[in-house]
């Protein structure tokens, strides 16, 4: 308006003025001013406070390779990948740890042998413990391979939850996702077979590799 020498013109109190008429209006006049009305509050409270859905993508890892796995794996590892395509790196590691865990308490249940997991209160150890006892278990063979990668797994998922001055790049998760994917979709890694939908548990974890 100034360049072209043009007296300023504003539209929004003809805007308020129109909208705060008739049966569709969406705004209250008062005396200090236009207010928004309680239905049109809630329309906006609703869309806000909507969740927006987000796809994961395939560029973290292969998500087929957990179908027919329990909802809550599947789940997890959709976090995971969310957060892998959304650049929030930290909370990937994270929830990887936290599929890898589960993945390794699950093999001991479908196997009949939670207990050797559990402390004396019943509940289950930390990972740190858990590798170890997966690694040496007698009711499946581990490879150096798996032992090497699930190690790292945990490193990293370890720095991103409990070291405040650490945050994790792309290039963190780059540089051993694919040994990450192997550990979940190589033969040597048992603990993607073990789930509620796997027949013959028992011969498949005596015949790992």
């Amino acid at each position: 308006y100034e360049q072209l020498a043009l007296k300023s013109y504003s539209n929004i109190s003809a805007y308020l003025s129109k909208k705060s008429a008739g049966k569709n209006a969406i705004f209250l006049k008062g005396k200090s001013g236009y207010t928004l009305t309680r239905k049109k509050k809630e329309i906006i409270a609703n869309i806000v406070l909507n969740d927006i859905p987000i796809v994961p993508t395939n560029a973290l890892m292969d998500l087929s390779i957990l179908e027919g796995t329990p909802f809550y794996i599947k789940k997890m590892a959709e976090q995971m990948c969310c957060c892998y395509d959304t650049n929030l790196y930290d909370a990937c590691l994270v929830m990887m740890r936290k599929l890898f865990e589960t993945l390794i308490i699950e093999c001991f249940e479908r196997h009949g042998n939670a207990q050797e997991i559990m402390d004396s209160n019943g509940n289950f150890k930390y990972l740190s413990d858990l590798i170890p006892s997966f690694l040496l278990s007698n009711h499946w063979s581990s490879s150096r391979n798996l032992e090497k990668n699930i190690k790292i797994v945990k490193k990293y998922g370890d720095l991103s939850a409990h070291n405040r001055r650490f945050f994790a790049k792309k290039k963190d998760i780059d540089d051993f996702k694919f040994e990450m994917r192997q550990c979940l979709l190589n033969k040597n890694a048992t603990i993607t077979i073990c789930h509620s939908k796997t027949r013959d548990i028992k011969a498949i974890t005596k015949n790992a590799d």
